[in-house]
């Protein structure tokens, strides 16, 4: 579903831009769990692999062996999925920053255009924006790989052991709290340097 031109110069915000499509920002979010399922596959068949070595009946090295085989086929499906389900939602919104800051250059008064040189907008068009998908999406998938893994990973030890996993949430609670004030002063001192 494409944007109406109303809509794209209502934009004022990056979270207004990703909302200019919100059912496929929910599918870009989908699609971003998917190397979680990844990695708790792979933890799962190394497991396999590894209980073989107190289990060693055929059932067990049969079930290992297709786990194996399933692992190695659907993997790399996931991850192509994965990507394909993404990356039409980011070249779609780069496609609409590019629109809006073309927009934005040639509503400016001619005094005012011209007080710049031609490079800095091309630079506007061409290199702000690259920086933008790779700063921002990639940080985005990060954030959302990190917190899905952390998520699953202690469900699936609090499913395990109750009070293990209650110590393993109660420390990653602290250490967020801990790097969130650092946070601040890391910025700041990046800010100063750059």
């Amino acid at each position: 579903m494409k944007p109406n031109g109303d809509a794209l110069l209502k934009v004022k915000s990056t979270r207004d831009l990703l909302m200019l499509r919100p059912l496929r920002f929910i599918v870009y979010i989908i699609a971003c769990f998917f190397p979680i399922i990844t990695q708790v596959l792979t933890a799962y068949a190394l497991s396999s692999v590894l209980g073989l070595l107190q289990h060693s009946a055929a059932d067990d090295w049969r079930q290992a062996i297709i786990w194996a085989v399933s692992f190695a086929l659907g993997a790399p499906l996931l991850q192509v999925l994965s990507r394909f389900m993404r990356i039409g939602y980011m070249r779609d919104t780069l496609l609409d920053l590019r629109k809006l800051t073309f927009h934005k250059i040639l509503t400016l008064p001619y005094q005012e255009f011209n007080r710049k040189s031609r490079d800095s907008y091309v630079s506007k068009l061409t290199n702000d924006i690259n920086l933008f998908e790779k700063d921002f999406f990639l940080s985005l998938l990060n954030v959302i790989f990190a917190g899905g893994s952390a998520i699953v990973s202690l469900f699936l030890i609090l499913m395990k052991d109750r009070i293990l996993g209650l110590i393993i949430a109660a420390i990653a609670i602290v250490l967020l709290l801990v790097s969130h004030f650092f946070r601040k002063p890391l910025v700041r001192s990046k800010e100063r340097i750059l």
